[in-house]
């Protein structure tokens, strides 16, 4: 069992820096265009899928996880919110050219080839269409060896600094890259909202697992934060 097993088993809703109260928060200082047409990579459980397609967003969602495709298809039809969601790889994504408003990320990029990733946002983007996207960044006193251990721990591609993210964005090339938000490292709140699956209570291989990542996460804490990226096509 990896990292994504594990909240996909856990049903985790919001497993990105700051939760569903960040991505709230973003959505009130950043809102979306009204009706936009919205990809969302790496949907999970589709908390956030089902949120903007209450707000009257035109929703697909892909995720390469067949559980999370699942759980997000019965919370949108438990919540009767219209969301398409596919199982689908963010690097080759199934759509075509400038077929979207918005692309909408939360801590998916860096477990992909990133440079692909983003080159497949800006595909499906029409022109004038943003990504959002918030990742998991290093800071500039991080050693190797503990960002090694976060790659390690999460089966993360790399965990880049700010920098190099922006550089990666303007080379797709995005007309504009900003960094519309940034802060230090800090766990989730639990997810109230969370969908476990069934006798998971009495996996103890699932518990020992969570109970490993939150140590490993919590000691790399001095040298990671997040950003979100807002990238204009």
């Amino acid at each position: 069992m990896n990292y994504i097993d594990m909240i996909a088993k856990l049903g985790l809703g919001s497993a990105h820096p700051g939760g569903f109260d960040a991505t709230l928060r973003q959505l009130r200082t950043h809102p979306l265009p009204a009706h936009a047409r919205v990809l969302e990579v790496g949907c999970g459980t589709g908390r956030t899928a089902c949120y903007l397609a209450s707000l009257g967003m035109d929703v697909t969602a892909i995720d390469n996880h067949a559980l999370m495709v699942h759980k997000t298809r019965e919370r949108a039809q438990s919540l009767g919110v219209p969301v398409t969601c596919i199982q689908a790889d963010g690097c080759a994504l199934p759509f075509a050219d400038a077929s979207f408003d918005v692309v909408f990320v939360e801590s998916v990029t860096s477990f992909a080839w990133i440079e692909k990733a983003l080159a497949e946002y800006a595909r499906v983007l029409r022109t004038g269409g943003r990504v959002y996207d918030r990742e998991f960044v290093r800071t500039d006193r991080a050693p190797r060896a503990s960002i090694s251990t976060l790659i390690h721990a999460l089966g993360l591609c790399d965990v880049w600094d700010v920098h190099e993210w922006v550089h990666a964005y303007t080379r797709v090339p995005f007309a504009s890259v900003d960094v519309i938000e940034q802060g230090p490292f800090f766990l989730n709140d639990v997810d109230a909202d969370a969908s476990p699956d069934a006798g998971i209570l009495l996996d103890a291989d699932l518990w020992h697992l969570s109970g490993a990542y939150t140590h490993t996460l919590a000691s790399l804490s001095p040298y990671c934060g997040y950003a979100v990226f807002c990238a204009q096509k």
